[in-house]
Parts: C-alpha cells; structure tokens; sequence
C-alpha cells in the first residue's frame, strides 16, 4: 500500500524498505518497489542475505532502515503476531527504532491518521524491545497488545 510513501514523507529521511516478497512478483509492483528503495524478505523463510542488506543499510550514513513487524495493517484493534526480526536486527546493530503507526483504511480514507512516537532506545533484550516498541504503538492507536507466547523447547 501507500504506507512506505506516507511514512517516508513524514520522517524526511532516506529510507529502506524491508518488503514482502510477493510485492515483488508483477512488473509495476516491481517497480514501485524498487523506486521506494525496498528490498524483498520471505516472511517464511527468511535468508541471511535480507539481514545482511538490513544490517548493511543501519551502517549507512545517510540511510535507514524501515520495517513494519507486524507485516499487515491491523484491522481488528489487536496487535499481535510481531516479527521479532525488527528487534533482532536493532539489537545486532544498536540501533534505535522510530515507532509509527497509522490507521485507517487506504490512503483515500479521510480518517487516516499517522503518528510518530518518541525514540525507542538500543536494547540487547529483544523481548523487552518488541514489548515496548508494541506498547508505544498501542498508546498511539488505541489498540490492544497481544503478546505472543513463548515457544517451548521440546527436550529429545
């Protein structure tokens, strides 16, 4: 959608866009793809040259890096089902993360509304980072953060 467009004129700054692979898949989505600076990730099977373009970017000086961790707009309230790849990433490079967040149905719709939190400092606990960035995100909708439950390990 128009999100990479709406956020990157609010911040001012270049941007990568850490994108979905099927964006990817038809000509013009292509290109619109490649004119917004994205890059394709496969939410499913995530590669180590995606983090190595993502850790490449975050050592640029001019660029940087963006991701939406929860994939898709959120249309039921709820936040939930976060990638913790944003985190990984922001901890592997000791980055910051900017939270934005933005509601409302399309680009067209009247009631769209974006807003920019404040600066979510470096953390090397990635649990504590997906928390805090999903609560700042929560403050800003109004939705509802559901956490998600810890895998446990199966003993062999």
């Amino acid at each position: 959608g128009a999100d990479p467009f709406l956020i990157a004129s609010a911040v001012n700054v270049p941007l990568a866009f850490m994108a979905k692979k099927q964006l990817f898949e038809t000509f013009w989505s292509m290109v619109l793809m490649n004119w917004c600076a994205a890059f394709a990730v496969d939410r499913e099977k995530p590669d180590i040259s995606t983090m190595k373009t993502a850790i490449g970017i975050t050592k640029t000086k001019n660029w940087h890096l963006a991701m939406f961790p929860q994939g898709t707009r959120c249309t039921n309230g709820k936040l939930e089902n976060l990638s913790e790849g944003f985190a990984v990433i922001a901890k592997k490079t000791k980055t910051d993360i900017l939270p934005v967040s933005i509601v409302g149905a399309n680009i067209n719709d009247a009631h769209l509304i974006m807003k920019i939190g404040e600066i979510i400092p470096y953390s090397d606990n990635i649990e504590e980072t997906i928390d805090t960035w999903a609560n700042k995100i929560c403050e800003m909708t109004g939705f509802e953060y559901i956490k998600s439950k810890k895998k446990e390990k199966v003993s062999s």
